[in-house]
């Protein structure tokens, strides 16, 4: 990791422990309650003692200082931050000791996935994304649920768009609940990556666009592939412009051997679901979308 790279990282390690101690209440951990308390949450000397640290080495890794950090550190401020395992991962690369996701050197997709987006009859709802939330494969299917087709500009960003296309933001009917996932994965790539010119460029759009901000600054952290979500029994629900209410399964399977990109299959949660899926298709066949976002 270069120099910038680390002190990038340092300086968010800072952020991400103010975040994690704010949102913990004194009570909860048997520590009196002062009226006049003006720290929001923990105390910095609170946290040292719960990880069993001095209270000066705990305040110099949330300023950011380049001071050496062991394990055995590192878990108990996690333990002391009531951290879920996704935020532990996040604080172990944050300090640089989860060396980040390469590829494997292949330069072609497996033929099982190339066939998926390659076969003209498929009636399968299926996405392939970059690390950064770009489409670069989609079934006719996919594209017709998500509005969304390949390409290598913002319209084909599904993060961004679920930011900047009102249309995105109608959607999904747990719209908060996915901006606080996606956004979630995308800060724990970028602290894989803190380098990345693709990355950056990316969080630059964002902070231009309503809400990400405050998505952002809530500092929710998880996996490419979070099993809780994508796995979830309840289905999800969208708000489809043309089909109505569609109720989906999702399935997200990570491809490290090919730049980290990660399939997403969807499937039907329902008879009514089922059927719109299939006119969807057939209206794909004789009038192809636009997909563009809408302000």
């Amino acid at each position: 990791m270069q120099q910038n790279e680390r002190s990038t990282n340092r300086a968010w390690l800072g952020e991400f422990l103010r975040s994690r101690r704010a949102r913990l209440l004194p009570k909860d951990f048997d520590f009196p309650v002062v009226k006049r308390r003006r720290t929001e949450g923990l105390l910095r000397e609170e946290v040292a003692q719960l990880a069993g640290i001095s209270i000066a080495y705990y305040t110099w890794i949330e300023q950011g200082r380049e001071i050496n950090m062991s394990a055995d550190v590192l878990n108990a401020i996690a333990r002391a931050l009531r951290m879920s395992e996704p935020e532990r991962v996040h604080l172990f690369t944050l300090v640089g000791m989860e060396l980040p996701e390469t590829a494997a050197g292949f330069t072609t997709l497996h033929p099982t996935v190339a066939h998926i987006f390659s076969d003209p009859a498929s009636r399968l709802c299926a996405l392939l994304r970059d690390p950064w939330f770009t489409v670069v494969r989609a079934t006719a299917l996919g594209r017709e649920v998500f509005g969304i087709a390949p390409g290598d500009d913002l319209d084909s960003n599904i993060l961004y768009r679920l930011f900047a296309d009102l249309r995105q933001r109608r959607l999904w009917a747990d719209w908060e609940i996915e901006a606080h996932m996606t956004v979630g994965m995308f800060r724990q790539a970028l602290a894989k990556q803190p380098g990345s010119i693709e990355g950056l460029r990316l969080l630059d759009a964002l902070c231009e666009l309503q809400d990400f901000e405050r998505v952002w600054q809530a500092y929710d952290v998880r996996f490419r592939a979070a099993p809780e979500e994508f796995f979830r029994d309840e289905p999800w629900t969208l708000n489809h412009a043309r089909a109505g209410t569609l109720r989906i399964h999702r399935l997200a399977a990570s491809i490290p051997a090919h730049v980290q990109q990660t399939l997403v299959i969807c499937s039907s949660a329902d008879a009514h679901t089922a059927m719109q899926f299939e006119a969807l298709v057939e209206q794909h066949v004789d009038r192809p979308m636009v997909y563009r976002a809408s302000a």
